[in-house]
């Protein structure tokens, strides 16, 4: 329980951060010397997010009872509690592995050029592995028990899984793709952060209905494919227009 609590605290500063860090690189300019010091920031905060989310999702789908026990309803029982807990921090985890992911990711492609020799690393690969086997697993737990928002997320890392095989297995890459990958990814943190507060901390704070908490859920992702759409197509209609 200790050690839970000490990973929640640094996870709940680390997220207020992220929170905020967040929109420095997104508005700075590109390739500007605030750009890239806003940018490491956000990364090394993000990994402490989502490790100390990763520590956490396990300690409770390690110990289910001990860790979240003291919560359960009297009126509910223990197997269909324990199916509901494990099943949220399921969720949770692909949440901070996916974040994780995305940040990695979103620097790689932009150290490892066009060549993405950089990208074929064994500690790359097997976040990528495990990411995407445990989006399969959540997927199928979140159809069995018709968790709608378990359903979405693992939807959509299986497809962020997708674009970077392609861009990693592709034969040859452009310059467009690379930033797309680097802008995709990054904007992908940004939409784990604001969907964890929305899904722990906004229910708590907010009174909302249950149809108000599911879209405050989706709304960050929709948002941020929106803000992904327009930033790839003005990274393509720039390059575009650059003299070869």
């Amino acid at each position: 329980m200790l050690l839970h609590k000490v990973f929640l605290v640094i996870h709940i500063l680390a997220g207020m951060l992220g929170m905020a860090l967040f929109f420095a690189p997104m508005l700075a300019k590109k390739g500007s010397p605030l750009h890239k010091k806003s940018g490491r920031w956000f990364s090394i905060n993000m990994h402490v997010l989502a490790l100390s989310g990763m520590v956490m999702a396990l300690l409770v789908l390690a110990d289910p009872l001990g860790m979240k026990g003291h919560e359960k309803p009297a009126s509910q029982s223990t197997e269909e509690y324990v199916a509901q807990i494990s099943m949220f921090w399921d969720f949770l985890l692909l949440l901070c592995l996916l974040a994780l992911f995305n940040v990695r990711q979103g620097n790689a492609v932009l150290q490892a050029g066009l060549e993405r020799r950089g990208l074929k690393t064994p500690l790359h690969v097997s976040l990528f592995v495990t990411t995407q086997a445990w989006a399969g697993w959540t997927l199928w737990q979140s159809l069995q028990q018709h968790f709608v928002l378990g359903q979405v997320f693992a939807i959509v890392t299986l497809v962020t899984g997708v674009g970077a095989a392609r861009y990693l297995f592709k034969a040859q890459v452009t310059a467009a793709e690379r930033m797309q990958q680097h802008i995709g990814n990054m904007l992908g943190c940004g939409i784990a952060i604001y969907t964890a507060f929305f899904a722990l901390g906004g229910r708590r704070l907010l009174d909302l209905s249950a149809t108000a908490q599911l879209a405050s859920w989706i709304l960050p992702s929709v948002i941020g494919v929106v803000a992904i759409t327009w930033y790839n197509r003005q990274w393509q209609q720039k390059l575009t227009k650059t003299p070869r």
